[in-house]
């Protein structure tokens, strides 16, 4: 086993208990009726880990076929053979591991830190989460070169939206979660209104590049994304539909909330598109 490979199964290891860890805590946060913000978090933590699992690994296999495709085509001059580009693939590799796991910490400690109001504490951890947005964000451009100088249209706009959607959704969430106490406080209209109009502005921005993603996607790829879009949005309008009925027989039910439709999509939506992309090199 290259040390590739290990970190390559480290990292899928490391994801996997991430998403049992988040639906074991969403499992906890309905069963002891923990407080609406905790939910919040662990519904979008269990979707979103659930979705990034199921994307990471089909673009994982794609990239990885397409860059041996072009290193076996690539002539070789002095002996410098595909060896030589391992190191940089393994520090691609290995920020590709560090930046996830260190965003991902550091933005949930600013957030606590943040709600104790240790206002110093916040801002550093938001720092680092910056700076492993960063590192993160090269890692992925660099694997998506895969020894090219420029990315096609098609993937440049994946690429865009597998950046950034992460941002989106962390601005998203937290918005969500600190937009109506704040909002409760604020002495003015205009504070209030923007308070309420920031989850919507970041949800805005997050469907707009989900869009964009599609429509710049090539041809297979997008009846691949319009599919998976068409059977997730159909399996939540039978949900809701069965729900609806199982509320009219059975009065005691809780009814669900519309923040949760955005989580429930995106864990319907990513493991059918990865099972549509099976195959595809």
């Amino acid at each position: 086993m290259t040390v590739t490979q290990l970190i390559r199964r480290i990292a899928a290891l490391i994801l996997l208990c991430i998403c049992i860890w988040s639906w074991v805590a969403l499992g906890a946060a309905l069963a002891l009726d923990w407080p609406r913000d905790v939910l919040v978090i662990t519904v979008f933590a269990a979707a979103f880990s659930t979705r990034g699992g199921a994307l990471g690994r089909g673009r994982s296999a794609r990239l990885d076929g397409a860059r041996q495709s072009r290193l076996a085509a690539r002539p070789l001059h002095r002996g410098a053979g595909v060896s030589a580009g391992a190191p940089a693939s393994l520090a691609v590799r290995a920020a590709g591991l560090a930046g996830p796991l260190a965003f991902a910490l550091s933005v949930v400690a600013a957030a606590q830190m943040a709600g104790a109001g240790a206002v110093l504490g916040a801002g550093l951890a938001g720092l680092i989460a910056i700076a492993a947005f960063v590192l993160m964000a090269w890692s992925l451009r660099r694997h998506a070169l895969a020894g090219r100088e420029r990315l096609p249209t098609p993937e440049r706009a994946a690429l865009r939206f597998q950046t950034f959607n992460v941002v989106w959704v962390v601005a998203f969430v937290l918005s969500f979660v600190f937009a109506a106490p704040l909002a409760a406080e604020a002495e003015h209209g205009a504070a209030r209104f923007a308070y309420l109009a920031a989850p919507v502005a970041a949800l805005t921005v997050l469907v707009a590049e989900f869009v964009r993603m599609i429509v710049l996607a090539d041809e297979m790829e997008r009846r691949q994304h319009i599919t998976a879009v068409a059977i997730a949005g159909g399996g939540l309008v039978a949900a809701a539909a069965f729900w609806g009925v199982l509320e009219a027989g059975l009065p005691g039910l809780p009814a669900p909330q519309g923040w949760m439709l955005l989580p429930a999509f995106a864990t319907l939506y990513a493991p059918t598109l990865m099972i549509l992309q099976r195959g595809r090199a």
